[in-house]
């Protein structure tokens, strides 16, 4: 580690253990934003990159601490824990070396895993979330500008803490800004996820609501991938449906018939429609398209466990290991390591989250500001949840996937209960109401007389 990094280490792991609490989360997101993973130590065969140094310091901190998750262990709690146990036990049944194996998942759980339950504690009032995300909008703003000037110099400053490339990707005539993340797509696509929670803070924050909107959209301009555009779209196109949410309620009713019925009138599946998406002119879609039909051809190598070896599905395309094909697909991927049950677990997670800002956009304890701002949650999540078919999240990336979730999971006790309220209140009439008869004949209800 350089002496910078050692310095930036010291001071984010200080300000994650004894900051307060809504610090604690903004200081574990500077060490993502501001340091690659090419700076960590290795104690043997463990790898530690700089930001998992940190987030350990932050698991510890709770511990030491005792800041318990609020309201105990709630449902989506228990789907990551058991979604993290069987992503572990599927781990003995592949080959040990890097890559796989125990130790390899062993880390990706405390990624994953442990990022959400320290973001869980950490993350328990709905002001805190408010200031969290105005320090997020904050912190984008130089990676922003990093991202410009190495598209336009065609240097990338963040290349001298090692793991990312000195000279950005050229591809189909521009360069590809990729900033301190390990690909140029997954940046953008950081960038188009933030978008939402910066659209959060406008009724309360506008000047730093507007310095994360123009941010977020220069990460997705200087990233230049057609993913990170498609992102953005989605994130809008899911906080417009805040103003039309019975069309959420008209697609979830359309979309199983409506894929069967495109399946019958398409030589191809509905899938290769992501084929034909691009938006710059450099796009590999159709590489997406065909990994899906193959990870469904080759179902009978990987539904239970997972597997060892993926090359073998997309011949002469790109790969990353000598045994894996480039899986440009995180719901792909999670299979991939843990079989058909942690891709299903991790859908499932989704939605329950994507529930979770449901219930919160009707709960009467909160004002209509405070429902929309959990819209935008939700918008980032759908960002995410989008963008994860045509992308495998790794490195600081991953933390950004599983953020809207911690958040969500903060407050699904809160909506859980909003609705038992609602269905007691519906269930009890209020005292001294009237009620009408078959006859048409108007009684007070005996139960609430003496």
């Amino acid at each position: 580690m350089n002496p910078f990094a050692i310095l930036l280490l010291l001071l984010t792991s200080c300000g994650v253990f004894f900051a307060p609490r809504r610090w604690a989360v903004l200081s574990f997101l500077v060490g993502c934003f501001y340091m690659t993973v090419g700076q960590g130590i290795e104690l043997g065969g463990l790898n530690l990159p700089m930001i998992r140094i940190i987030l350990i310091v932050g698991i510890v901190r709770v511990i030491f601490r005792k800041e318990g998750l609020a309201d105990g262990l709630n449902p989506l709690d228990k789907l990551v824990i058991w979604w993290s146990i069987w992503l572990l036990f599927a781990s003995f049944f592949h080959v040990w070396g890097p890559g796989s194996g125990l130790i390899y998942t062993s880390g990706a759980i405390l990624n994953t895993a442990g990022f959400y339950f320290m973001i869980r504690s950490l993350c328990r009032e709905a002001d805190e979330l408010e200031q969290i995300i105005c320090g997020l909008c904050i912190l984008l703003l130089p990676v922003a500008i990093a991202m410009v000037i190495e598209q336009a110099v065609r240097y990338n400053i963040f290349s001298v803490f090692g793991g990312v490339q000195e000279i950005p990707t050229f591809r189909h005539g521009r360069y590809r800004a990729q900033g301190p993340f390990n690909h140029a797509i997954l940046a953008g696509t950081v960038g188009a996820s933030c978008f939402p929670l910066a659209l959060a803070i406008w009724r309360k924050h506008r000047i730093i609501s507007i310095i994360g909107l123009g941010s977020s959209l220069l990460m997705v301009v200087a990233c230049a991938s057609s993913g990170p555009i498609l992102s953005a779209l989605f994130a809008i196109t899911a906080i417009l449906l805040w103003y039309q949410r019975r069309l959420i309620v008209i697609g979830l009713k359309v979309a199983v018939p409506g894929y069967f019925l495109l399946s019958l009138c398409m030589e191809r599946p509905p899938y290769f429609l992501i084929s034909k998406i691009d938006l710059t002119g450099a796009s590999s879609s159709w590489h997406r398209s065909y990994l899906i039909q193959q990870t469904i051809n080759h179902l009978d190598e990987w539904w239970l466990f997972g597997t060892d070896r993926t090359i073998h599905w997309m011949p002469n395309q790109s790969f990353i290991t000598l045994m894996h094909t480039d899986i440009t697909n995180q719901y792909i991927a999670y299979g991939v390591a843990g079989g058909l049950v942690c891709m299903i677990l991790l859908i499932v997670i989704l939605a329950l989250s994507f529930r979770t800002v449901w219930l919160i956009s009707g709960a009467e304890r909160f004002g209509v500001g405070d429902r929309f701002f959990f819209w935008c949650v939700g918008g980032s999540l759908f960002a995410h949840a989008t963008s994860a078919m045509s992308v495998g999240y790794f490195g600081q990336a991953l933390f950004f996937f599983w953020f809207p979730v911690a958040m969500l999971g903060s407050f699904y006790t809160i909506a859980r209960n909003e609705v038992a309220v609602n269905l007691h209140a519906i269930s009890e009439p209020e005292p001294d109401k009237e009620i009408d008869l078959p006859e048409g004949q108007r009684v007070t209800d005996p139960r609430w007389t003496t």
